[in-house]
């Protein structure tokens, strides 16, 4: 199951590649809110490797840098909104609901981070003309 966490980092490097061959211009965004959907299931795949002696407490150390940056925000949403009681471990369904809510609020957060890359980096192109 934890290979099947890491495989999910496919999904912003193949982003990334089809962004390079067919929209150039918007390169970053596309790759960083792709990054930003999979960033809470991935903490879960850096964490398994941490059964590897010595360099696996370099990965638990990412992973749970990960998942106290990142988590909080869906946990907080999920409380506002009701599917989470709030000062109740979270099990079953709602662990996918906060990593579903997490994956859409770190994808837009992300993909606004990228747009404004690929604004910087396209220059006086990427501005919409005076009329």
């Amino acid at each position: 199951m934890m290979l099947l966490f890491l495989l999910l980092i496919l999904i912003p490097l193949v982003a990334h590649k089809l962004a390079k061959r067919y929209k150039p211009r918007k390169l970053w965004a596309v790759t960083l809110s792709c990054f930003g959907a999979i960033v809470c299931p991935l903490g879960f795949g850096i964490y398994g490797l941490g059964i590897i002696p010595y360099l696996g407490l370099v990965f638990i150390g990412v992973a749970l840098f990960i998942f106290s940056w990142h988590s909080p925000v869906g946990y907080e949403i999920a409380i506002a909104a009701g599917i989470q009681e709030p000062k109740v471990v979270v099990s079953g369904l709602s662990h996918v609901w906060i990593d579903i809510i997490n994956s859409i609020v770190w994808g837009i957060s992300y993909g606004v981070i990228g747009y404004l890359i690929d604004w910087l980096r396209n220059g006086q192109s990427a501005r919409i003309p005076a009329k």
